[in-house]
């Protein structure tokens, strides 16, 4: 049985604020705003305001590949 505070694998479709949030180094809040600039897919969980939403790994992914750059170049 996993633990609850057991991070979701790599290979899940989603990915949540708070993972993120800890990836980037950044607050949930700047994971948020981010999300939004660049219009993210999200995957709302519930109905009401504040409810648990994802996002999808592969734009997460494809946005971190974008962003790389070269300072050597």
């Amino acid at each position: 049985m996993k633990n609850s505070t057991t991070n979701v694998s790599n290979d899940s479709v989603y990915v949540s604020p708070k993972e993120l949030a800890h990836r980037w180094q950044v607050s949930r809040n700047t994971v948020m705003s981010i999300a939004c600039e660049e219009g993210f897919v999200v995957l709302c969980l519930g109905k009401k305001k504040g409810s648990t939403i994802r996002y999808l790994r592969k734009e997460v992914c494809l946005f971190e590949k974008n962003r790389m750059k070269n300072l050597h170049k």
